[in-house]
């Protein structure tokens, strides 16, 4: 049997997986689905303040997760911040993991933050009071009108250690095999960009899905099916 432990990325919460779980949990190989909300982000977005919150805490609400939900057989999920946090659980509870997924995530070499990726990339700083826009355009182009507002509204801050910290992978274990699903398209983080971070990951399998950046949302069945592979 297998657990799933889906993690969001920046801005979004535990609430962006929730037209997927149902596919999963229906099938009979899967035991559990857990959508994780790491703090400052969904329903704990009070619970600490934005600038006190450190990656330390995110690493924590995973193995918290794993170990508390006593899942076993993990295929961990992590969607684009969420690529610079999910090594470090393979690192600290490999025994736990059967499998890495990176849902067009970040993944930033060796020392370096999410931060300086994103501009090496050619991601353009945004102006506050375009947010909104921005965001539609990132997230949105592939969604309909009413998906593309319940995802709007549902956006919260985005605390700055995600971004700021410097990752390391070292100590990753070599026995966990590694997915990354580019998604061709995405607005947010292009294809061509996923295309470079991903190779700062050591012999991936490389699938494609043809969605925009929240598939999770715009094609939850199709990606269901191909998280369900890994059963």
């Amino acid at each position: 049997m297998t657990d799933y432990l889906l993690v969001h990325g920046g801005a979004h919460g535990a609430w962006c997986w929730e037209r997927l779980i149902p596919y999963l949990r229906r099938d009979q190989r899967v035991r559990k689905v857990v959508a994780v909300d790491l703090i400052g982000h969904g329903v704990r977005v009070s619970e600490k303040d934005q600038d006190q919150i450190t990656v330390e805490d995110y690493i924590q609400d995973l193995i918290k997760a794993i170990q508390d939900g006593n899942m076993q057989d993990v295929v961990l999920v992590g969607h684009s911040l969420a690529g610079t946090l999910i090594p470090h659980a393979a690192i600290r509870v490999p025994n736990r993991l059967k499998r890495l997924v990176f849902l067009s995530a970040i993944i930033p070499p060796e020392g370096q933050n999410g931060l300086e990726t994103l501009k090496k990339l050619g991601q353009p700083e945004f102006a506050p009071e375009a947010m909104e826009e921005n965001f539609r355009r990132m997230f949105c182009n592939d969604l309909d009108e009413t998906s593309a507002r319940w995802l709007l509204s549902s956006l919260g801050p985005e605390p700055a250690a995600g971004l700021v910290t410097p990752v390391t992978r070292k100590g990753f274990p070599r026995t966990i095999p590694i997915t990354y699903i580019v998604l061709t398209k995405d607005q947010a983080l292009l294809p061509e960009w996923q295309r470079e971070v991903l190779r700062n990951l050591d012999n991936p399998e490389v699938v494609e899905l043809d969605s925009g950046h929240d598939a999770m949302i715009s094609c939850p069945k199709e990606l269901a099916g191909m998280l369900l592979k890994y059963a």
